[in-house]
């Protein structure tokens, strides 16, 4: 029998990314500013960057479902974000 001992995670980290040339520049500035969403947490936000034609988002706890906003507020097509799991 194993036995672990230490601290011990059961949190996940995600990412995904946008083409910017498939969202407009408001969808870009909301999805930006998605920290003032009232169901966003002070642990829930997630790093965004722009890099070449790309917005990058990632966070190491996925409370904030990133993606779901995207996709049902901010009106960004599902098949424009591909998605990256660490």
């Amino acid at each position: 029998m194993k036995i672990r001992i230490g601290f011990v995670s059961n949190s996940s980290s995600s990412s995904f990314c946008i083409r910017k040339d498939k969202i407009t520049a408001k969808q870009l500035d909301d999805l930006m500013s998605h920290s003032d969403h009232p169901n966003c947490g002070e642990d829930d936000i997630w790093s965004i960057y722009e890099e070449g034609n790309y917005i990058h988002c990632s966070v190491f706890l996925d409370n904030f479902d990133l993606v779901e906003y995207a996709i049902e507020e901010l009106d960004i097509k599902e098949e424009d974000i591909k998605r990256c799991f660490s």
